[in-house]
């Protein structure tokens, strides 16, 4: 059933400094690609295609014969063996129609002509993010983010391993991830040059252990018994990679943990991080720091939904309800492109307040609820949006349990992540997190930890937090279970927790 509200877009504060390029597809005509599928492939870009005025033309042969057939996007080559053209038509028109904005540069950077200045960069899962700073006076000059193209090969880093890791040709697949990512950084890099004007004399990396080895072009051993050794500092030619802690809680953690000081053990302090991997980090009085992955996937940058995108531009990143209808805000445009983690937080909220959706996460009218005439959620992908917010908030209370203390005890928790402009009072009505006065959101710990760490003496810090923190396997974990188990509903089975939020923000 579609819902006719009128909706409000106001205009976010991001700028792209790539020009818009005419939308063309190209297939090679090589006689191994067409061997390879291409034939089949063109029909199905063909269907996709209908209706988003992409041009769809034939190219000459790259040389990349192993990975055909080859499929130029914009400016990228993909495999058209890869998980990108395996999805359902509907997921890759969005996809597309998404691409001109995603994969450019957004944000800005001021001159630093004539000044020492220092990279840093967050290896995300979905998206890249980078700051360049002045090592003088440690003023921040640019900062801008891209799409992380590795996502042509899975959405998440076990999926992009096991592209690789269960081929024939490994360490061909190895490569081409690892050249993806250094291709982006090197953008990056010489974005910042041309722009600044500056020298960049130092690099520092903050990144989840999957995005931080395949940079390295070396095997994360995600799930194999020989492991590499995580902890290290990695350290090369003004080159610096900030340590991991174990196969699932990584250097953009413990950046994170750095920037916030956790070894200081002056109160009881939380992080939580709900970026593609989902990191919980506790930090406690007696001197303990736990840290866990929550296995919640990339619903919370916006990946896993028909009409999601990160937080960029053209992604809805707030929904309320006004004046009896639904209203949104998108970033840097007009025209809305789909939402991105905060937008889809902040509707499924809407939809539970406004008793369109139940206590189960169920449509009370249909199957599909329409924000726009073109953006909408399904039931399948509340479920999943339901079962990831359920996989972080059991993640923080088994921390909390391991350390013996509940979230009353908690001094403040820090909320971190690429998710757009989350509304904390949402979070805790839907159950993503528990109910507090405490929380302070922080943006992006893990690129500000980077940026802290341009200077040498708080690299020491990051290596004492990372071999300092206990990882807790929440696979192995009975408390784990039971907790998520009970917060797969809205908010939660125990309503009492949430009894104070639920009668402040839900209708009388």
């Amino acid at each position: 059933m579609q819902h006719g509200f009128k909706s409000k877009n106001l205009r976010g504060g991001f700028k792209t400094y790539m020009g818009t390029k005419e939308k063309i597809i190209e297939i090679c005509k090589g006689h191994n690609c067409q061997e390879n599928g291409s034939g089949k492939l063109k029909t199905y870009l063909e269907q996709v295609c209908q209706g988003i005025d992409y041009k769809i033309i034939p190219r000459n042969c790259s040389g990349h014969c192993s990975k055909g057939p080859i499929v130029k996007i914009g400016d990228d080559l993909y495999s058209g063996k890869s998980d990108l053209f395996q999805q359902d038509e509907e997921k890759f028109r969005t996809f597309l129609r998404n691409y001109q904005s995603v994969t450019s540069i957004e944000g800005y950077c001021n001159n630093a002509a004539h000044r020492n200045v220092g990279l840093a960069i967050d290896l995300g899962t979905t998206t890249i993010k980078a700051g360049l700073n002045d090592l003088g006076n440690g003023d921040v000059m640019g900062e801008i983010s891209t799409m992380n193209k590795q996502r042509a090969y899975g959405a998440t880093v076990l999926h992009r391993w096991n592209y690789f890791n269960k081929a024939k040709d490994r360490e061909d697949k190895l490569e081409t991830l690892s050249a993806v990512v250094q291709k982006i950084v090197n953008d990056i890099k010489d974005y910042f040059l041309e722009h600044s004007k500056g020298s960049i004399s130092e690099t520092v990396f903050a990144g989840n252990t999957a995005m931080t080895y395949f940079f390295l072009k070396e095997d994360p051993g995600l799930t194999l018994e020989r492991k590499p050794e995580y902890r290290t500092l990695k350290q090369s030619n003004g080159m610096t990679l900030l340590p991991c802690i174990f196969e699932w809680v990584g250097g953009d953690i413990v950046s994170g943990m750095t920037f916030l000081d956790f070894d200081s053990f002056d109160n009881n302090k939380m992080l939580i991080d709900l970026g593609t991997n989902g990191e919980v980090a506790l930090s406690t009085k007696q001197e303990i720091i736990l840290v866990a992955a929550a296995s919640a996937g990339p619903a919370f940058e916006g990946e896993g939904f028909r009409c999601g995108m990160p937080a960029m531009k053209g992604a809805i990143y707030e929904v309320d309800f006004e004046s009896g209808q639904f209203t949104y805000k998108v970033t840097g445009q007009d025209e809305p492109l789909g939402l991105c983690g905060s937008g889809m937080l902040d509707l499924i909220a809407e939809l539970f307040k406004q008793e369109i959706m139940d206590f189960n996460g169920n449509l009370k009218d249909g199957k599909e609820f329409f924000l726009t005439d073109t953006i909408s959620v399904k039931q399948e992908e509340i479920d999943y949006f339901k079962n990831s917010k359920a996989a972080i908030f059991a993640t923080i209370q088994t921390l909390l349990k391991e350390a013996n203390i509940s979230y009353h005890d908690l001094d403040v928790i820090y909320v971190a992540g690429g998710f757009g402009n989350m509304d904390l009072a949402k979070a805790q009505l839907i159950g993503l997190l528990p109910p507090s006065d405490n929380y302070q959101y922080m943006g992006n710990t893990s690129l500000q930890g980077a940026q802290k760490c341009l200077k040498k003496e708080y690299l020491e810090q990051a290596k004492k937090i990372a071999h300092s923190a206990t990882p807790l396997l929440l696979t192995e974990s009975t408390i784990f279970m039971d907790q998520y188990e009970k917060a797969r509903f809205f908010p939660h089975t125990d309503i009492k927790l949430f009894e104070h939020v639920l009668t402040k923000h839900m209708k009388q």
